[in-house]
């Protein structure tokens, strides 16, 4: 009186199971290397963006140390009787 499945059934259904799950992990690593390119462009894309950020900053930075002083001793200098 057997309850469940037969060591031959069993084989042939861990063996099917093997074979999904090869397939699996080859399209997995194909996936994978497509979304790794894909992040490493987007990556690069992104960096130089925050680097054009990171100057326009700096300029900002710069231009106001220079420019609001100047503007301040212009304006002070009209107001003086």
């Amino acid at each position: 009186m057997e309850n469940g499945p037969s060591n031959g059934e069993l084989a042939v259904m861990f063996g099917s199971f093997a074979d999904k799950f090869d397939e699996f992990a080859l399209r997995n690593q194909s996936d994978h290397d497509e979304i790794k390119k894909h992040v490493e462009l987007t990556n690069g894309r992104v960096g130089k963006l925050e680097q054009a950020k990171w100057m326009l900053y700096g300029g900002w930075i710069i231009a106001s140390a220079i420019f609001i002083p100047l503007a301040l001793s212009l304006i002070l200098s009209h107001l003086k009787p």
